[in-house]
This record gives structure tokens, C-alpha cells and sequence, in this order.
């Protein structure tokens, strides 16, 4: 139980040095696969993307968010991509048009958004798959 008490207070001192920093704001622990599985929702056939990097910053006091896609599959792969920017509740504060993208057979794509308003503090992506 200490080494989970410990870890856990290393962890949160981490997370609150970064954010008070400016260069993380969303909770993406590095390296951390699972966590920036869970900022994406998908639809459609997007298989074939992987998830290479999620990274979170505040920039002049709005969330910014950088993207990096790789098409893993011997086919061009069509997707539709947007952003949700929420508040520190949850909340959904706006939904972003959704963007057009094409990748071919092993090339990879990044992409970003910045929220629209200081108040948003988490986001989550949404991938369409058209093919």
C-alpha cells in the first residue's frame, strides 16, 4: 500500500509541475497507449490508423492539441476527423465541422485544433472512416 501511495503522490506532482508549466493539459500520461486510445472515438472503417501521439498544451491560454496518425495497411484510407472541446466538469462546449483527410499505404498524418474558448480543459476526437 506504500509503494501505491507513493507512486500516486509522484504521479499527481508530475501532472501539476506540467500543467502549471503550460505544457500538458489534458491527462495523457506519456507513453501511455491506453490513455490516448481513450480520447478517441471511432466510427467507420478506421482500423488501419494508428494512433502514433496525442499532445496537449495550453497556448496563449487556450487548450491546443496535436495529433499523429499512421496508415498501417497497403490501402489509402479516407476519414473524417473533429474535435469535442469540454470543460473541467465534462461538459461539451463546442464540436468542431468535421475535416477531410487521406492517408496512403504507410504515410502518416498530423493534425491539431485549439479550442475555441479559455474554459475548455479536455478534449476528445472523433475518427469517421469513409472506405
Amino acid at each position: 500500500m506504500a509503494k501505491y501511495s507513493s507512486f500516486k503522490v509522484a504521479l499527481m506532482s508530475f501532472v501539476f509541475t506540467c500543467v502549471g508549466l503550460g505544457f500538458m493539459t489534458a491527462a495523457i500520461p506519456v507513453g501511455a497507449q491506453v490513455a490516448k486510445e481513450t480520447k478517441i472515438t471511432r466510427t467507420g472503417s478506421t482500423k488501419n490508423l494508428k494512433l502514433e501521439s496525442v499532445k496537449a498544451r495550453k497556448a496563449n491560454g487556450y487548450l491546443q492539441v496535436q495529433v499523429t496518425l499512421i496508415n498501417d495497411s497497403s490501402r489509402t484510407v479516407e476519414f473524417n476527423y473533429r474535435f469535442r472541446w469540454l470543460d473541467e466538469a465534462g461538459f461539451k462546449l463546442a464540436e468542431e465541422s468535421w475535416q477531410p483527410a487521406r492517408l496512403f499505404p504507410g504515410q502518416s498524418y498530423d493534425f491539431e485544433g485549439i479550442a475555441g474558448e479559455a474554459s475548455a480543459t479536455d478534449f476528445s476526437i472523433e475518427l469517421n472512416g469513409m472506405n
